[in-house]
């Protein structure tokens, strides 16, 4: 293995270290009742410095305390989030609109999302980088290019 392609698996690894200690976090959230993504992430500051990562767990949270019934005040929530804060809101914004608006999504979403590890087409899915209400985004390698290619 080439050194790009081995330092390449060595970033997708981490990445998806990464990916699995913040699935761990939220899972112990459901046990509590007490998400807390800004202190997750000042208590992981790797995981703080992916925005990914840092993007799911502060929309878990969100998500969370919505579903709990609690209002949340998109602003004061976003403004705990100082790295992230304009994609968050951002983020919230479309969330608040396909909430008042469910009828744009239209169905659309698919039934089966790819699972990680899988293939799809050319490429191995390798994470989630992130989710909306009607898409997801993932990290994979092209498999077929003649080396690891991360897209």
């Amino acid at each position: 293995m080439t050194r790009p392609a081995q330092a390449s698996l060595v970033v997708a690894e981490s990445a998806r270290f990464r990916a699995d200690r913040a699935e761990g976090i939220k899972e112990a959230w459901l046990v509590t009742g007490c998400p807390d993504a800004a202190a997750a992430l000042e208590d992981n500051p790797d995981l703080a410095a992916d925005r990914a990562v840092a993007m799911d767990l502060a929309y878990e949270e969100f998500c969370t305390r919505e579903g709990a019934g609690k209002t949340v005040d998109d602003s004061a929530f976003c403004d705990r989030f100082p790295a992230i804060r304009a994609s968050l809101r951002r983020l919230l914004a479309i969330h608040r609109l396909l909430d008042d608006h469910p009828d744009m999504l239209d169905g659309g979403a698919p039934k089966h999302w790819p699972e990680i590890g899988s293939d799809v087409g050319p490429f191995y899915v390798l994470r989630e980088l992130g989710r909306g209400s009607f898409a997801r985004v993932y990290l994979a390698a092209e498999t077929t290019a003649g080396g690891d290619r991360s897209l």
